[in-house]
Formats: C-alpha cells, sequence, structure tokens
C-alpha cells in the first residue's frame, strides 16, 4: 500500500495527472476494441495478480464478475499483507 496523497483534491489532482496510469483507461479501450463491452457487474482482472508479478498484459486479463473478484482479492491481500518483496508466495484459493 502507498500513499499517494493526504487528501480529496491532492488525491484528484494526481489522479488526473496520470489518469491512464491510475485508471487503466488505455487498457480497457483496448480490451473492448477486441472482445466487446463489458457487463455492468463485470471487471478486468488478471489471471496472475499484478501484485505477485503478474504481467499488465491482455493475455494475462480475463472478465469475472465483479464481487467474485473483490473476494478474491481481499482474501490475496490478507496472505501477502506484511511480507517483503520478493517472497515467493503460494496463493490459497478458499
Amino acid at each position: 500500500m502507498e500513499i499517494i496523497a493526504k487528501d480529496f483534491h491532492s488525491w484528484l489532482k494526481i489522479l488526473l495527472a496520470d489518469r491512464n496510469y491510475f485508471t487503466g483507461e488505455t487498457f480497457i479501450k483496448e480490451w473492448e476494441d477486441v472482445m466487446g463491452i463489458l457487463n455492468y457487474d463485470e471487471r478486468l482482472t488478471p489471471k496472475m495478480p499484478f501484485v505477485i508479478g503478474g504481467e499488465y498484459s491482455l493475455k494475462n486479463i480475463y472478465v469475472n464478475k465483479f464481487e467474485k473478484i473483490i473476494s478474491f482479492n481481499s482474501n490475496l491481500a490478507k496472505q501477502i499483507k506484511n511480507l517483503p518483496d520478493g517472497t515467493k508466495v503460494e496463493i490459497q484459493i478458499t
């Protein structure tokens, strides 16, 4: 976790300065050009999570329901919390 701003207005300024990095706007456009628009309850998510070395490319992306992504990501966050960078991990699916 990285704190990038101390208040909403500072965060908004940072977000707008590099909107593509923080929102993945170009990435989603690239996906939509090939695969079509997502349903309201769907999101793009990495097959191999970025936080453990997953590649930022369309070949590492699939569509899943938002609620499933949140559940998986929160479970993963609990497993890797406080681990030093570079620690090898084995994801436990629950």
